[in-house]
């Protein structure tokens, strides 16, 4: 049976290409030379860009650029986490992080662990990437004697959609501490508890899915694929009613993105609300996908962009405070959460007090981050 990677391989040959897939110059070649694709970008050596951002741009025009994107991405999970696990020898996170790589500012990772040892065995059923994912996290454990800790900021993208667009309802559910996604869950009729909260998994999953795919721009099978990565299958009249409902229940949320948009235009720029820019010339360009594809950039920015900012105004405070416990280590940050180790008896205090170092960080509404702690990263998840 074929693994992912062969069978995406296999795809991009059926679709015409010859060339070696680990060189980008020969795949650059074939879509801009061949198949005559606008070259949007140009690299340092004056080839066309194959970069995330430009294929991004170019997903609409050829059937192989989102193999190709999905082929390489991959490839990078293979590279990156597989294979060192594999090789792994010492229990150590060994890696380098990137401040610059990623266009929102998301710290990325040019190696990662060479961390503790594989845990099962490997299946040959159908790739789930929700369930790959669960296989890395309980792969990645804390030393003997030890536990991982996790802070994970708390619906921190919706807080920050609240602040940006001004929402009244959002912002009083997180003045007074209240759950957004329950209120919002209420008004699009999904069922509560006696305590007015939507606690049903599946309904909560179903939100968050419906929220952050409208919020990114998703629709149909976009909007699809993003509530199954919240493990929810729903159909493209689904998506589209829950789309309706959220605007009729948070009216000023499609204003605010239309305004927001206005003035990104204005500016060839977005910004995170800490005044961070991503420039995007190509808000104003005339070709409908990659001008479709910057709008959705410039509302990601303020949300995604704005979290980078708080997890990066939060790390040195967690570094300093990891550090001078004495009882742990800090390991990693990945998105919205900061990893470490800790002796197991002081694991839990020092997840708490990590936690209430991020809240400390200065936001109009309160920030929350969640402490945990378990054996693996996926128990502390």
């Amino acid at each position: 049976e074929l693994t992912k990677e062969q069978q995406l391989e296999s795809a991009i040959r059926y679709l015409g290409f010859t060339g070696s897939l680990s060189s980008s110059d020969q795949f650059a070649a074939w879509i801009y030379g061949v198949l005559g694709l606008p070259m949007l970008k140009k690299t340092a050596t004056g080839r066309g860009a194959t970069d995330k951002h430009t294929l991004e741009n170019l997903m609409q025009l050829h059937p192989a650029i989102p193999v190709y994107k999905e082929y390489k991405k991959t490839l990078s999970m293979r590279v990156k986490f597989t294979e060192p696990m594999l090789r792994a020898n010492k229990p150590e996170l060994v890696y380098s992080l990137n401040q610059t790589s990623t266009r929102t500012g998301r710290l990325s990772a040019s190696a990662i662990p060479d961390e503790h040892e594989r845990k099962g065995k490997k299946r040959n059923e159908g790739f789930n990437i929700q369930q790959f994912t669960y296989e890395v996290r309980k792969a990645i454990e804390a030393p003997d004697g030890e536990l991982m800790w996790a802070a994970d900021q708390s619906q921190v993208e919706p807080r920050i959609v609240a602040v940006a667009s001004q929402d009244p309802k959002m912002l009083d559910d997180y003045r007074n501490g209240r759950d957004a996604y329950s209120s919002l869950g209420i008004q699009m009729g999904f069922p509560v508890n006696n305590e007015g909260r939507v606690v049903d998994p599946v309904a909560r999953k179903t939100l968050k899915g419906i929220f952050l795919g409208w919020l990114y721009g998703a629709k149909g099978i976009k909007m699809q694929e993003t509530a199954r990565m919240q493990g929810i299958e729903l159909s493209l009249a689904e998506c589209q009613k829950y789309a309706a409902d959220l605007e009729r229940a948070r009216p000023r949320l499609p204003a605010w993105k239309a305004e927001t948009l206005a003035e990104a235009r204005l500016n060839g720029a977005a910004f995170s609300l800490f005044g961070r820019r991503r420039l995007l010339p190509e808000l104003n360009y005339a070709n409908p996908d990659i001008r479709e594809a910057a709008e959705r950039e410039a509302i990601n920015m303020i949300p995604q962009g704005t979290s980078v900012d708080v997890l990066k105004m939060g790390l040195p405070r967690v570094h300093r405070l990891v550090k001078s416990s004495g009882v742990g280590k800090n390991r990693m940050p990945i998105h919205d959460e900061n990893l470490g180790t800790a002796q197991e008896k002081h694991a839990e205090e020092l997840a708490y007090a990590v936690a209430e170092e991020m809240a400390k960080i200065e936001f109009e509404i309160p920030l929350v981050t969640e402490p945990k702690i378990g054996k693996s990263w996926f128990d502390a998840k």
